[in-house]
């Protein structure tokens, strides 16, 4: 059984991924092949927003996975957004590295959406 719930929703902007629960060494490498199955969905130049509000911990694993995942987003010429809860031990553990200046991170979901037709908006 996971120990990271995911959820793939699209929107008419974005792909949006929600990750819930403990994202730690044991569920990491499951995690990240589930993430690159959802992802697939997102053809260039998609944006896909990677919604940790709803993870209750993140080891330097699951990190890993947040990273690799994001820069494979970004290598493919996909806009990769977190969502990240100001003051969550997932902002915490985020913050202790050096950030991927290809990646954006937003308190919520929504902010990364409006973000995107900010975006949009601007280029039309």
């Amino acid at each position: 059984m996971p120990h990271v719930g995911l959820k793939r929703t699209l929107t008419a902007t974005a792909l949006v991924i929600r990750l819930t629960g403990e994202l730690d060494y044991a569920g990491a490498d499951q995690t990240a092949s589930r993430l690159e199955q959802a992802a697939a969905a997102a053809p260039p130049p998609a944006v896909v927003v990677l919604d940790l509000t709803r993870v209750s911990y993140l080891s330097s694993a699951g990190l890993r996975v947040v990273q690799c995942f994001t820069a494979a987003c970004a290598d493919r010429a996909v806009r990769p957004r977190l969502a990240v809860a100001p003051g969550s031990i997932v902002q915490r553990v985020l913050g202790a590295v050096v950030p991927d200046p290809r990646v954006e991170v937003f308190g919520t979901v929504d902010e990364a959406l409006r973000a995107q037709d900010r975006l949009r908006a601007v280029g039309e």
